[in-house]
């Protein structure tokens, strides 16, 4: 077993503990956006922050002979992360202009 722990790079594991964080923190965010909608701009700012340090996490996996070669595998996590940011923000702007327009028509 321990042989074939050694043939695995090393950051091979960090990357793994990073994507199972990264799904934790997306699926913290889906649940604050449901109780916390107002908060959109923040919870879109934790979201691609993690992403982003999971895409660089992934691209550090082969460090010491190669950077920067990311694979899908290893950085879907985080592009769905940014990915889910930006549609919060988008929707989260819409939304509010939305309610903007509603109270001016009603005033």
């Amino acid at each position: 077993m321990f042989v074939c722990l050694s043939l695995l790079p090393p950051m091979w594991i960090y990357v793994s503990y990073s994507m199972l964080l990264t799904g934790i923190a997306i699926a913290a965010a889906i649940v604050a956006l449901l109780i916390y909608p107002t908060h959109y701009k923040k919870i879109a700012l934790i979201l691609w922050i993690t992403g982003l340090s999971q895409i660089i996490m992934a691209g550090f996996l082969y460090y010491p002979y190669q950077i920067f070669i990311v694979f899908p595998s290893q950085s879907a996590v985080g592009l769905f992360a940014l990915i889910s940011g930006a549609v919060i923000v988008i929707y989260g702007t819409i939304k509010k202009k939305n309610i903007e327009g509603r109270s001016k028509i009603s005033s």
